[in-house]
């Protein structure tokens, strides 16, 4: 009877602890995923930011500007800010 009811207790715990290892990987797999789309996401920002100052610069498209150099100088300022459409 003891060891039926330890044996019992120990597969209840072990059913516990692999439910909580799947859930684990399941939130991991899931920040991974989210992880990627912002770095996707923050790069594509940056490369429509380098084509607008290129343009600016330029007078037209070009790659005078590029998408690091964007990144780069955008690290470099200080106080950072949302501007609007009109600014």
């Amino acid at each position: 009877m003891i060891l039926g009811d330890a044996s019992k207790s120990l597969v209840k715990q072990i059913e516990e602890d692999i439910n909580s290892l799947k859930e684990k990987k399941d939130n991991r797999k899931i920040a991974k995923e989210t992880l990627n789309y912002k770095i996707k996401t923050k790069g594509e920002t940056f490369t429509v930011i380098a084509r607008t100052i290129s343009a600016l610069i330029t007078g037209g498209a070009g790659i005078a500007y590029r998408k690091d150099y964007a990144e780069k100088d955008f690290a470099t300022i200080a106080e950072k800010e949302i501007l609007d459409a009109a600014e």
